[in-house]
């Protein structure tokens, strides 16, 4: 037995699967440029508004029930007089509310029609044939056409596959044509604009033109009938003067919803003009013919003079290269005069996304990304955009974030006003600084044909989620924010450091000025007696502003001997996520073997002895963890002290061991020697240097794993007794050897948003210049060639 689809079916899929006019008149747009049809043109005609006609109709209702009203109390010549009196004032006010530039054309067509409507039936009756008649939207287009046999096989049957099935024919090959239609449901976005629907469609050969009628309220809500019992026909029409000639003239009758000028404008701007890629050629304007009412609106175009004026510039591409995938592009900060291009590989994609959603993105298929960045407050006036307001004016037309195009059509409604799916705003306006938010940023991220497994949601706002789609995402936020934010703030926090004038300038300055200015004081003091009250007051000012400059050196001051507080503080929160997740899963299987033991009936003692041994074991793991944090304990954290570099390394690498075994990984070197080498510092501090270098190698040797499971998992720590150093040495990917030095930067990570903040680095380098030390990445190949696998802590600068 197969499904029985009523008839109503039909609304859900197209005028309640469509969320704006907009929206519904680019899915009409998109079915033209499949035809092949160069241009498209779309008019509106409102000759009277749908509030205007709902309110006759309203009119009418209320009048109906107003006469049945003074029928009933039996007054007959009353009731004529208030219908004659009640249909006069509707007719009035439908003669009054219809454009007057019509006028003289429809008056033919209206007055007659309503002089003969003499009851509230036949002037509603009346009405609704003129509204039909006067109000229209039409899209017409001059591509290939549609045969009576195309409208019956494929226009007539919803979810056909036409436009998919050649795509696929195509395969591999980027030669033909691009389809934009993919489900095959995008015609019944009519319903959205209105209930009645006229195609006039012809193909090159054919004699005559062929008809379609449908009338979609009958697939209304109120009806429960079967969708198979409500007939459609398409017809032959009338014969064409020339057997060349083809196209499509869709033309929706009966609107819906209120069309002005003002609205046909505001879709013109927000939606026409970023409908067809913007940044590739004029656009909208390229394809399109938009009227109202009989005048021409244009869409809009990018000035290039706004890509000349951004402040800042990316470009990035994500192909699928020999080795393997590849993402790679340039950021060129103009506002600083700085520049830096990035690449990422297997390695570092394979960390940023993750083992679960690698595949995804070997399905993914390229995608390009440019975007400017605009520095509002620094716009200026421009000749031939005009003054800062308009160029601020000009600029924010186009900002919202990245749009994304499919073979050059917009998919909606990323990019938009309303839309933050990269999540711009939602990290800017958390944190401090506005640095990057979508009223910044205009851009486009490019996808293709090739990209099959983006697929769009059928009520066209977005993407389906799918990993694809997560991994899309993932890679812009990549870009955005570790590729170019954070080496946007870095740059600009070195152009502040530059230009900061210290304290001890500031106060010379001041006591020159003080000195100049007292001078002058005193003179005027001489010169005009009365006014010695007032300069002494001004004496006393400027003796507080002395005051205030002392208070900020020694602020000043104050900040940089808790500078490395901060830094310590910061690396706690790092080192106890680490040791939170691992007591978690310690004190897991701690009460499984409680359970276990509590459930059991242990006949053989050996075997309960042998219970009782695990549970030993893994309350050793607690303990050893927690020993973890004793060095950092806040009666400990700040106080220097001698200890056994060997003896305080072999404590780290014993509380990892646990982890160690679960995932394959050993260690080697000569940390477990029994040798002493005794330097003085933090104790605390130092560990949470040693416990990011591990933390780091557990990860890229899980990542590493992933390209090969042949790869051998080690983590080797040697010990420089004589030239008082530590290098670390994993067997996992390596870093590039592009990136040996960013990696040190804050905030810059490889890893998956939820795995890493990429202050690890950042903050154990700090702490070694507390101390004096330094923390390096060797530039050698130490495992694998082309990446760089060894730190190096060099503990030589401190005394001993």
């Amino acid at each position: 037995m197969a499904f029985n689809i009523l008839a109503r079916t039909i609304l859900e899929l197209g005028a309640e699967l469509i969320s704006s006019d907009g929206i519904a008149l680019y899915e009409l747009l998109k079915n033209s440029i499949d035809a092949g049809s160069r241009q498209v043109r779309i008019e509106v005609q409102v000759a009277l508004r749908h509030s205007y006609y709902q309110g006759a109709l309203a009119e009418i209702e209320n009048g109906i029930g107003e006469y049945r009203n003074i029928l009933e109390d039996g007054d007959r010549e009353n009731a004529s007089t208030y219908r004659f009196n009640k249909l006069r004032e509707i007719k009035e006010f439908v003669l009054s509310s219809i454009d007057q530039k019509y006028m003289d054309d429809l008056q033919q067509l209206i007055i007659p029609r309503l002089n003969d409507s003499r009851s509230f039936a036949k002037l509603k009756d009346s009405l609704k044939w003129i509204y039909t008649r006067i109000n229209w939207i039409s899209v017409t287009d001059w591509g290939e056409g549609m045969s009576l046999a195309d409208l019956q096989n494929v226009y007539l049957t919803i979810g056909t596959r036409s436009r998919q099935k050649e795509k696929s024919a195509r395969g591999a090959s980027d030669a033909g044509r691009v389809y934009l239609g993919e489900k095959g449901v995008g015609r019944l976005s009519t319903m959205r604009l209105g209930s009645r629907l006229r195609i006039r469609t012809t193909t090159n050969g054919e004699a005559r033109v062929n008809n379609l009628d449908v009338n979609w309220s009958r697939f209304s809500h109120d009806s429960d009938r079967p969708l198979s019992d409500i007939m459609i026909r398409p017809r032959r029409g009338a014969l064409k003067s020339d057997r060349a000639e083809q196209g499509t003239t869709v033309t929706i009758l009966d609107l819906s919803s209120d069309w002005t000028e003002d609205k046909f404008r505001e879709i013109v701007i927000s939606e026409f003009s970023r409908l067809i890629d913007p940044f590739e050629g004029r656009g909208a304007a390229r394809i399109l013919r938009l009227y109202f009412n009989g005048t021409r609106h244009h869409p809009l175009e990018i000035e290039q003079k706004l890509f000349e004026i951004a402040h800042a510039e990316v470009n990035a591409t994500f192909r699928y290269e020999d080795q393997g995938p590849v993402l790679r592009g340039h950021v060129n900060y103009r506002l600083r005069g700085r520049e830096r291009s990035f690449v990422m590989r297997e390695a570092e994609l394979r960390g940023q996304i993750g083992a679960a959603l690698w595949p995804a993105l070997l399905n993914l298929g390229p995608f390009d990304v440019e975007f400017w960045w605009y520095n509002r407050s620094a716009l200026t006036d421009l000749p031939g955009l005009g003054n800062k307001r308009e160029v601020q004016r000009r600029v924010a037309r186009w900002t919202g974030g990245l749009m994304l195009f499919r073979d050059g059509f917009r998919i909606n409604p990323y990019g938009g006003p309303d839309d933050d799916w990269l999540g711009l705003d939602k990290k800017a306006f958390s944190s401090r600084g506005f640095k990057l938010n979508r009223q910044q940023v205009i851009g486009r991220v490019a996808i293709s044909w090739k990209n099959p497994a983006l697929i769009d949601q059928t009520n066209r706002e977005g993407l389906t989620e799918t990993p694809e789609k997560a991994v899309l995402v993932a890679l812009l936020q990549q870009i955005l924010f570790n590729q170019f934010k954070v080496h946007l703030d870095t740059w600009d926090r070195e152009v502040r450091v530059q230009d900061l004038t210290t304290t001890d300038d500031l106060q010379a300055h001041v006591e020159r000025a003080q000195s100049e200015i007292g001078r002058k004081l005193r003179e005027l003091s001489l010169r005009v007696p009365a006014e010695r009250a007032a300069i002494v007051e001004l004496h006393g000012l400027f003796r507080r502003l002395d005051g205030y400059v002392q208070k900020a050196r020694t602020l000043a001051e104050e900040y940089e001997n808790d500078r490395g507080k901060f830094v310590y503080l910061a690396g706690i929160g790092l080192m106890v996520e680490f040791i939170l997740h691992e007591l978690g899963r310690a004190t897991s299987h701690t009460l499984r073997t409680l359970r276990s033991i509590e459930a059991a009936n242990f006949s053989n003692p050996a075997e309960l002895q042998g219970t009782f041994r695990t549970l030993d074991d893994q309350l050793a793991t607690l303990v050893k963890r927690i020993e973890t944090l004793d060095p950092l304990s806040t009666s400990r954290r700040q106080r220097k002290e001698d200890f056994n570099v060997f003896e305080v390394v072999q404590q780290v690498v014993e509380g990892r061991q646990d982890q160690a075994r679960r995932h394959g990984i050993s260690f080697r070197g000569n940390f477990g020697d029994l040798e002493i080498l005794t330097i003085r510092g933090v104790r605390g501090m130092f560990v949470q240097i040693i416990e990011n270098l591990l933390s780091n190698a557990f990860f890229w040797l899980g990542v590493q794993s992933e390209i090969d499971p042949e790869t051998d998992m080690f983590i080797e720590i040697n010990i420089d007794s004589d030239n008082e150093a530590i290098s670390v040495t994993d067997g996992g990917t390596g870093v590039d050897p592009a990136a040996a030095d960013e990696i040190f930067e804050a905030f810059v990570s490889h890893r998956p948003a939820n795995s890493g903040r990429g202050l690890g680095l950042y903050i154990s380098r700090e702490i070694a210049g507390y101390h004096d030390w330094t923390l390096s990445l060797k530039k050698e190949n130490t495992v694998r060639r082309g990446r760089f696998n060894t730190f190096i802590l060099n503990l030589s600068a401190d005394g001993r």
